[in-house]
């Protein structure tokens, strides 16, 4: 007979708050709900669980894990254990050889990671796992004796874990399977919908990706696959079927063989009747779909005639979060159309849209400029409070131009060499709001159930990818806070999380993104990997923002994008800080895009069609960063989270956010946590006590000791000194200088840590002499000079000052946080090392004690800079038109070229680089037409009048052949955002101007931002 007996929870290491490297590990107490099984004896034929354990983590951090064979170090970290005693007969072992015992632990919130171990009678560890993937799962031949089983955090926080101890038979339902049509959620009721699970009131994030098909047959989707492996896709629920409005006969649980012809055809029945429009959920994944492809297409069914790019779109998406509800709209043959954006932009239980598409000229890549945006992207957005990412495409065209990721309210999103080079994707848009990995490894076939792609390029799959992290921020802060799902309205703003005092918009959402996206270090890129890929430039570590806009967002947990976006909401504690310059710069190009497509775009020739731009609604609500300007005004309302108890939960989050309570108790489930609620506190009483006067410049002491708490609670003090200035802490003592004479109420404030406090006031007079009474001293100061270059000497005179009761003595204060000592002679020389503004003044004393200040006299010293004109000629040549198909016609432009200083050009020599006979004389413009395809170096030299040259040369690309884009549906475009995968899409990419034309719009922007400050 085979016994199993649980003898419930034992808590290992218990004894309150610890501290691993710095931070806070707190691990509250498990719930063991144990369940013993005796099996009948002879052959166990079903799989069985033995015991289930369950428990909470507030806060855990344990980087280094478990060292040395105690997974339990005391000295280190906590973790909660739970004991299995294992009874077995002599020859269990070789009778019963496949029998395995296994231990499997699940956490709700995957991002975050625990460690398993099993420690056997002897204290030896059995078993462990540290896969860090949402999963644990350790398998064991069962032997005799008492087993402990340790759960322990590495990094986690408010999360919660489940565990489940089980016997596994074979021949048993170990969980379902991939194969022959059996279940993927862990098991198989005939029904399908009725294999879906309920979780009401569970929180969720839907991402909408439109794009060409989607193969549901694919193991990336399923537990057992590259992506889930033992975890088991679980984020749509009945629930979330209802709110999609899926009919439970459109719930279908493919046959998955391995063989996908065979496959199709055993489900021939259900796909016959898939109609365009419906939407569909794949049992075992976290997939609801719908059709709106072409004519003579059949919906959804995978078939090699379509495209399968969507299949790398969408695997992008829930490779970034895996937790995600994947909503795909399928547009083969009618790539972006408007019933699609209807069904994606218009659905009140999306949250995130991603595109992958754009107009390009066909076999070269090059842009177009676009000039209206894709169809319902600005209801979406502005209107109903969701994000859009599209791509900023494979080419060096301008991002802002593009109809997908060029209005203001959408995000563009470029490429970076992610996990290889870490530089900058050349051949990817300029100017995006964001990058992303470019070059992935994914699923990419309509043929095929398990085969990965190595190396599929292009910012169609950066942008999905950050579609993925943005959700992956969006769903832990509505499991912070309770939302369970979908955009509501908050007093008539559209919001994504709502909950605990929070109120998070898209915009808000957007911001946190900015800030937290990473940035790689000049010491992180490889220049050998760099050659390797598609143009993985190293990143400007000076002006990083004009490769990669605000940055990556990478789905890399040591990167800590989520993390540092969650603090930027105040939902979490690690703050990220960037340089102005990206505000800055990602400021300006915002006010252009607004420019564009509000003011200009609206104007122009619709060429592609898509919905005129130009609503600008009555309030923006676009949420700018603090730009250097000051234009537009800074309105982020996050950045600042504060953790008044120092227990790692930020105020918001923290049911007792005065004082630390171990593992956020909360007994009766009032909301209050048990540390808050231990006693009844009561207020401390504030007093103070100082000089009734004071003379000006002299120290004021000032004493609050005579404060105190009934409670017996450290009290601090915020002394208010009433001339703007203020001091907190500790210390019940506190000294302060008045600058100047005056009646001045002082304000002591008093806090227990637990939400009591007091105030007290008392007044000083600030007098010349101290003495309460006004002076009598005049105290006048001048300057010999109060501005030049610097080094600047000033002399100073107090002279004319009178009134002295005896001796005057004076004490110069020169602004720049200098002063002399005071002194009995009344003039001083100073010299200025820096050049700036500042106010300088003197301070007059006389014996008896009484003062007076001077009026402040303004220094200004500056710095002059020289620029000289060159001593030689300096040639420079733009060429317009420098690449297409032949017949090509170029245009070279040397106006821009310098004489020496002085100097006039003579004569500029424009050499074509074809064997034809170069053209000199006075014109600085000139054409060329090139009849053969081929690559070519134009030159110019340029003579000056003092007889000095120049020459500088520029390069032409003749293609072989010639084409125009080709539009798609209202609102789409002809092409997607792939490099190199032999996608049957065409290669699309970002709407372009040229440097020449981008300049004028900067320059408009800087005049308006000029304007503003004048």
């Amino acid at each position: 007979m085979l016994i199993f007996k649980a003898t419930g929870l034992r808590a290992c290491r218990t004894g309150g708050l610890r501290h691993v490297l710095g931070a806070a590990l707190l691990l509250g107490a498990g719930q063991a709900l144990a369940s013993a099984t005796t099996p009948a004896s002879g052959t166990v034929s079903t799989d069985e669980t033995l015991q289930t354990f369950s428990g909470t983590t507030t806060v855990a951090f344990n980087p280094l894990g478990v060292t040395g064979n105690d997974p339990c170090p005391t000295s280190t970290i906590e973790c909660d254990s739970y004991t299995l005693t294992v009874d077995l007969p002599a020859d269990y072992a070789t009778s019963h050889p496949d029998v395995l015992l296994r231990i499997k632990l699940n956490w709700e919130y995957t991002t975050d990671d625990y460690d398993l171990y099993v420690v056997d009678s002897s204290g030896s560890v059995v078993g462990s796992s540290t896969t860090s993937n949402g999963v644990e799962t350790i398998d064991l031949v069962p032997a005799a004796g008492s087993l402990e089983v340790h759960v322990v955090p590495v990094s986690a926080y408010l999360n919660s874990y489940t565990g489940t101890i089980e016997l596994l038979v074979p021949g048993g339902d170990t969980g379902g399977g991939t194969t022959g049509g059996t279940s993927d959620t862990g098991g198989d009721s005939g029904d399908p919908y009725d294999d879906v699970p309920s979780a009401p009131g569970a929180p969720r994030v839907v991402v909408a990706d439109i794009d060409s098909g989607i193969n549901p047959y694919h193991d990336n989707y399923y537990h057992g696959g590259p992506l889930y492996g033992d975890r088991y896709p679980s984020a749509v629920t009945k629930e979330v079927l209802a709110a999609f409005g899926v009919k439970p006969e459109n719930v279908v649980k493919l046959t998955r063989t391995g063989d996908i012809a065979a496959d199709i055809a055993a489900d021939q029945a259900f796909w016959d009747r898939v109609q365009p429009g419906e939407r569909y959920h794949f049992v075992g994944t976290n997939i609801i779909a719908a059709s709106y492809a072409g004519e003579g297409l059949a919906p959804l069914v995978p078939d090699i005639a379509k495209s399968s790019h969507g299949v790398g779109t969408s695997s992008s998406v829930i490779n970034a979060n895996p937790e995600a509800v994947l909503f795909f709209l399928e547009t083969e043959g009618n790539l972006g159309n408007d019933d699609a954006h209807d069904a994606a932009f218009l659905n009140p239980e999306v949250d995130i849209v991603t595109t992958s598409y754009g107009v390009s000229i066909p076999y070269t890549g090059f842009p177009l400029p676009e000039t209206r945006a894709f169809h319902d992207t600005y209801k979406g957005v502005v209107e109903q409070g969701k994000l859009h990412f599209s791509s900023g495409g494979n080419a060096p065209g301008l991002t802002p131009l593009r109809a997908g990721a060029g209005p203001w309210w959408s995000i563009g999103v470029g490429g970076i060499e992610e996990g290889s080079s870490e530089g900058d994707t050349l051949i990817s848009g300029v100017f995006p709001d964001f990058v992303s990995d470019f070059t992935q490894d994914i699923p990419y076939c309509m043929d095929c159930e398990s085969e990965i792609d190595t190396g599929v390029a292009g910012t169609s799959f950066s942008t999905p990818r950050s579609a993925g992290v943005a959700s992956a921020v969006l769903l832990k802060a509505r499991r912070l806070v309770g939302h369970q799902g979908g955009v509501q309205t908050v007093d008539g703003v559209p919001t994504m999380v709502v909950g605990k005092g929070y109120h998070i918009t898209n915009w808000f959402l957007r911001r946190a993104l900015e800030q937290a996206a990473w940035i790689p270090g000049a010491d992180e890129y490889d220049p050998v990997a760099g050659v390797f890929d598609l143009g993985g430039l190293p990143i400007n570590a000076l002006a990083p923002w004009l490769q990669i806009g605000w940055g990556d967002l990478t789905a890399t947990d040591s990167k800590a994008v989520v993390e540092k976006a969650l603090s930027h909401l105040e939902l979490a504690l690690n703050v990220n800080d960037k340089d102005t310059g990206y505000c800055d710069f990602q400021t300006l190009i915002i006010e252009e895009r607004k420019l564009y497509w509000d003011q200009i775009a609206p104007f122009l020739p619709d060429l592609f069609g898509g919905d005129q731009t130009g609503t600008v609604p009555d309030q923006d609500p676009f949420m700018f960063c603090a730009n250097s300007v000051g234009t537009p005004a800074a309105n982020d309302e996050g950045g600042e989270p504060t953790d008044t108890d120092g227990d790692g939960i930020v105020d918001g989050l923290d049911n007792c956010p005065n004082v630390a309570n171990p593992g956020q108790g909360d007994a009766d489930d009032n909301g209050i946590g048990d540390a808050c609620e231990t006693s009844v506190n009561r207020a401390p009483s504030a007093a103070i006590d100082g000089p009734a006067s004071i003379a000006v410049g002299a120290a004021a002491s000032f004493d609050a000791s005579a404060s105190a708490d009934p409670d017996g609670d450290a009290l601090q003090y915020v002394f208010d000194f009433g001339d703007g200035t203020t001091t907190s802490g500790s210390s019940a003592t506190a000294s302060h200088v008045y600058d100047s004479v005056g009646s001045y109420t002082v304000t002591l404030g008093v806090s227990d840590g637990r939400g009591g406090s007091d105030s007290a006031q008392r007044t000083i007079s600030v007098t010349a002499d101290g003495s309460g009474e006004p002076g009598t001293i005049d105290a006048q100061l001048s300057v010999d000079r109060t501005t030049g270059d610097i080094p600047l000497t000033v002399t100073f005179d107090a002279g004319a000052s009178s009134g002295c009761s005896g001796a005057c003595r004076y004490t110069f204060v020169y602004g720049d946080g200098a002063q002399s000592a005071a002194q009995s002679a009344a003039t001083v020389s100073y010299t200025y090392e820096a050049a700036g503004s500042f106010e300088a003044y003197v301070i007059v004393t006389d014996d008896g004690g009484a003062s007076a200040v001077s009026a402040p006299i303004e220094m200004q010293p500056t710095t002059t800079v020289t620029v000289t004109g060159s001593d030689h000629a300096i040639a420079q040549l733009v060429l317009d038109n420098a690449r297409g198909p032949a017949p090509l016609t170029v245009t070279l432009d040397g106006s821009r070229s310098t004489p020496a200083d002085g100097e006039s050009i003579t004569t500029y020599t424009f050499d074509f680089g074809d064997g034809s006979t170069p053209i000199s004389g006075s014109r600085s413009v000139v054409t060329h037409v090139y009849t053969t395809p081929g690559t070519y170096q134009p030159s110019l030299t340029v003579t000056d009048s003092a007889g000095t040259t120049s020459k500088v040369a520029a390069k032409a690309e003749v293609l072989g052949d010639s084409g125009t884009g080709t539009g798609g549906g209202s609102g789409a475009d002809g092409g997607s955002d792939t490099a190199g995968t032999g996608s049957s899409v065409n290669g699309g990419n970002a709407g372009a101007l040229s440097w020449a034309q981008l300049l004028p719009l900067l320059g408009v922007a800087l005049l308006r931002r000029r304007r503003r400050t004048n």
